[in-house]
């Protein structure tokens, strides 16, 4: 009895220190999973670096094949929004790694399956699109010298030459776009999670603004773009694939061993359908016993219905009128009714 106030004050603290671990737990595991994978892309990237020769030759090749096909415009799109470039240098910045940061806290924090959802997808994507940046490094428009093409986000002067946490920036990264990519699954979730109109708008706008944003800021070709789209939907169907066979074995395994639905009242059958001789002479039985007494009836009731000719183990509680018939057959007991030992007619019902 002196225990019951402490226990009762420690109890609480125990459930808010295990509130407060729970996302503690969780942070230390994002940030453990997107250290190992994201740095581990960084680095072989930045070990991968391909020569400038190789780059600009396999930049020509990607001009050679647009023109076949009627989509090298690049110089032009720079051109006709040379009054954006300012605001389009800012969106090549801002709508990447700060909007897809952004995102990825405010659903780890609102709404957890979205944010798992969006992290695998990204994750398996740039694992893909890496196989791109080792064995075909390219050179971005704005380091081909024939093109002519401005750095109006200013990459050239520090970017091309820097490091990020000991490891090289590689400037010969354009195929895959994966700034296309990446916007293209921040908005294809975001779409399917979004509950406003706004929101969804917005998730429909963002890729479009990023392809023509990658372009006129002179960082990607048109065949880029399409590319990184293309390993976007890729790791979704990597996602889906990966994800679907675990599914479809469990609603197997459930849908193998899940319990029989009850209601209240009644037993699930443990038996076959086919009546056992023991339900034969237990049926013959009661149709004597009716035969005799007549229908049983209560006041303000109808009479009870007779007896299905199916057999079924399914069985109701012991009822009054089943109690007065099965009475006649055994001695009553101290209730009238025996629930240990079903009477014969409840076993009908």
């Amino acid at each position: 009895m002196i225990a019951a106030p402490h226990t009762g004050l420690r109890f609480p603290a125990v459930a808010a220190l295990r509130r407060l671990a729970r996302p503690a737990r969780f942070v230390g595991a994002e940030l453990a999973l997107w250290g190992s994978i994201y740095l581990g892309y960084l680095a072989v990237r930045g070990a991968t670096v391909g020569g400038a020769r190789e780059a600009v030759a396999n930049a020509r090749d990607l001009l050679a094949l647009e023109g076949a096909i009627g989509i090298g415009h690049e110089g032009r799109v720079q051109d006709s929004l040379g009054f954006a470039h300012e605001a389009l240098s800012a969106y090549y910045m801002a709508g990447f790694a700060p909007l897809i940061v952004g995102v990825l806290v405010w659903t780890a924090i609102h709404r957890r399956d979205v944010y798992r959802r969006l992290r695998t997808l990204l994750l398996v994507s740039i694992t893909l699109a890496l196989i791109g940046y080792v064995f075909y490094p390219t050179a971005p428009p704005r380091l081909v010298p024939e093109l002519g093409m401005a750095d109006t986000v200013g990459l050239s002067s520090g970017h091309d030459n820097g490091s990020f946490a000991g490891v090289r920036f590689n400037p010969y990264a354009a195929m895959p776009s994966m700034h296309v990519g990446w916007s293209l699954l921040v908005g294809i979730v975001g779409f399917a999670a979004a509950r406003r109109r706004l929101v969804r708008v917005l998730s429909v706008a963002h890729p479009a603004v990023m392809t023509v944003t990658v372009t006129a800021t002179g960082n990607h070709y048109f065949v880029d773009s399409i590319a990184g789209a293309l390993v976007a939907l890729a790791g979704i169907a990597v996602v889906w694939a990966v994800t679907r066979r675990p599914r479809r074995a469990r609603a197997h395994v459930g849908a193998g061993s899940s319990p029989a639905p009850t209601l209240r009242g009644w037993r699930p059958s443990t038996s076959s359908t086919a009546p056992s001789e023991a339900a034969t002479t237990g049926e013959l039985r009661v149709s004597q016993l009716r035969s005799r007494a007549g229908p049983a009836t209560t006041p303000g009731r109808s009479p009870a219905p007779a007896a299905s000719s199916t057999w079924s183990w399914t069985a109701r509680r012991c009822s009054p009128r089943s109690a007065r018939v099965a009475s006649r057959a055994r001695p009553r007991s101290s209730s009238g009714c025996s629930h240990g030992r079903r009477p014969a007619l409840a076993r009908l019902r």
